[in-house]
């Protein structure tokens, strides 16, 4: 009885619900319908969450390990950790350099 859709959006699922809950039906059967559109909504919320997460974790592997052929998750957050710390550095190695110019400038 229970009838799987595919996470095209959200507003297709609240159509979906609409047009069953539209119908005359028995509560129980309101009951079903309400808690399949609930389901339905929270896999398609969790999905679309999946997605966003896994296509940020290849554009950071693009830019933290682009030669390796399929790094995990862990490594590429490794990777992201250093090379953010690394840039921390650069900034403020770069900041104390301005700031011993600008002292030897006005000397």
């Amino acid at each position: 009885m229970s009838r799987q859709f595919s996470c095209e959006s959200q507003q297709e699922i609240a159509q979906r619900y609409q047009q069953a809950m539209s119908q005359e039906r028995t509560y129980e059967s309101h009951h079903e319908i309400t808690q399949r559109y609930r389901r339905e909504l929270a896999n398609c919320n969790e999905r679309m969450r999946v997605r966003k997460i896994n296509k940020l974790i290849d554009e950071l592997t693009i830019i933290v390990a682009p030669k390796i052929q399929k790094p995990s998750r862990a490594t590429v957050l490794e990777r992201t950790i250093l090379y953010i710390k690394h840039l921390e550095m650069q900034v403020s190695l770069l900041k104390s350099l301005h700031d011993v110019g600008n002292k030897t400038w006005h000397n």
